[in-house]
């Protein structure tokens, strides 16, 4: 009986032991500690280290009202002046933006700097947690990700250890983003969106650098299982706006909508588009 109930027993490997990054306020003078290849943990954890005046890594969320009448975005930064977009004079590399827009389709934005720096708790792929300054402003992810209808993913394909992330890329209701190049040297303009269609959840960025080479990356997951993740078959434009945005002319800059071609292969298909 005992070796009977031993051998029904589901003995499972111990969950890794997390890593505490600490993230000062202040910008480091020198290059940046950076990871650029995967591991088998970690995806959502720090990926700059000594954050310095053009180094950037974030956290994104968003969530949409029921009926999309209303929206919010908060994402948690460690970036410096010349790194990402946003104000220059903040007093610390450590802020939070909030924006988003209300039922009357007012919009709104704010930044936060946090003066206090941040500690990030990361374990496993999908747990992580920053507490940011006195006000103790957090965030936090679960390490079972039971509330994801998506499995996490990079930007060309699904999560795998000691692949080299070279495209930057906003993935879905939270992604995460890091690099120590300033991105607008880099990058022209982009256009990134996510949806639910019928039974699909489609992910997309379509990104011009100065050359005027087109950058793009798609995911598609279906019944929480994905059935595209890649930066080739794949397509979004703009609706009611130029591609690519025209420079200076704001209206160039705000579609309507978005028309999004993904070849699923010969046993699938999906499209959406606005009406």
């Amino acid at each position: 009986m005992a070796h009977s109930a031993l051998a029904n027993t589901k003995l499972f490997p111990p969950a890794p032991l997390p890593t505490v990054d600490i993230l000062p306020p202040r910008l480091h003078n020198g290059s940046s500690s950076t990871t650029f290849v995967s591991s088998a943990k970690g995806l959502d954890g720090v990926k700059v280290h000594d954050a310095n005046a053009t180094a950037y890594d974030w956290w994104y969320f968003d969530a949409m009202g029921e009926g999309a009448a209303s929206s919010g975005a908060v994402v948690f930064y460690n970036k410096g002046p010349l790194g990402f977009l946003g104000p220059t004079d903040l007093g610390s590399s450590v802020a939070v933006q909030i924006s988003g827009t209300f039922p009357n389709d007012t919009l709104f934005d704010t930044w936060f700097p946090v003066a206090g720096g941040a500690a990030v708790v990361s374990a496993g792929q999908a747990s992580s947690r920053a507490y940011l300054g006195p006000g103790n402003t957090t965030w936090a992810a679960r390490s079972d990700a039971s509330e994801y209808i998506a499995p996490p993913h990079y930007p060309c394909s699904p999560v795998h250890a000691n692949e080299t992330m070279e495209v930057f890329e906003g993935l879905g209701y939270h992604d995460k983003n890091w690099g120590v190049r300033p991105l607008r040297e880099k990058v022209h303009s982009w256009y990134w969106g996510h949806a639910i269609v019928g039974p699909y959840v489609v992910v997309w960025l379509t990104g011009l650098d100065f050359a005027g080479t087109e950058h793009r990356s798609g995911y598609v997951v279906r019944d929480g299982k994905i059935i595209y993740s890649g930066c080739g078959d794949i397509e979004a434009r703009p609706v009611g706006a130029a591609h690519p945005p025209v420079a200076g002319e704001l209206e160039t800059w705000e579609p309507r909508g978005f028309t999004v071609t993904v070849d699923l292969g010969p046993s699938t298909a999906a499209c959406c588009a606005p009406r």
